[in-house]
């Protein structure tokens, strides 16, 4: 369990999971506070860094796994590619973990954290993600 939260799984572990789900195009690995893999068929794998919390910051995580399965499904349904989307959810589930755990988030909660230097810090965390996946000029949301 603590191997697949902090995503080490092995090479080898990867290849089985695809050839296990063959007709599956594309792997999406939540790693709870460690943010996320997306495991491309026949390509390499992509991490996809956390929205670092500060412990002072931090409520819970209770539900922070459904908001980021919400936002990937949103980003996907408006035709972001799937990185945009699993990046952009996992940011908004972390913006979750700052909230206690009967509070919802909101979409004001997601503009004002996007406005924040919370935000900011978060793209330049996985800048090198951010220069694969977006042509030059074109912003996430």
């Amino acid at each position: 369990m603590k191997r697949d939260n902090d995503c080490k799984l092995e090479d080898s572990e990867y290849v089985l999971l695809t050839k296990k789900y063959p007709k599956c195009r594309n792997f999406i690995i939540k790693a709870a506070h460690n943010g996320a893999v997306i495991m491309p068929q026949n390509e390499d794998k992509i991490e996809i860094r956390p929205l670092i919390v500060k412990e002072n910051d931090f409520k819970t995580d209770v539900g922070c796994g459904d908001v980021f399965d919400a936002f990937t499904i949103i980003g996907r349904l408006h035709r972001h590619s799937l990185e945009e989307s699993v990046l952009f959810a996992n940011f908004v589930a972390g913006l979750k973990a700052k909230k206690s755990l009967e509070e919802p988030i909101s979409l004001k909660d997601v503009e004002e954290g996007m406005e924040q230097d919370s935000f900011d810090t978060y793209v330049r965390d996985n800048l090198s993600l951010i220069y694969q996946i977006l042509p030059m000029g074109r912003s996430i949301y």
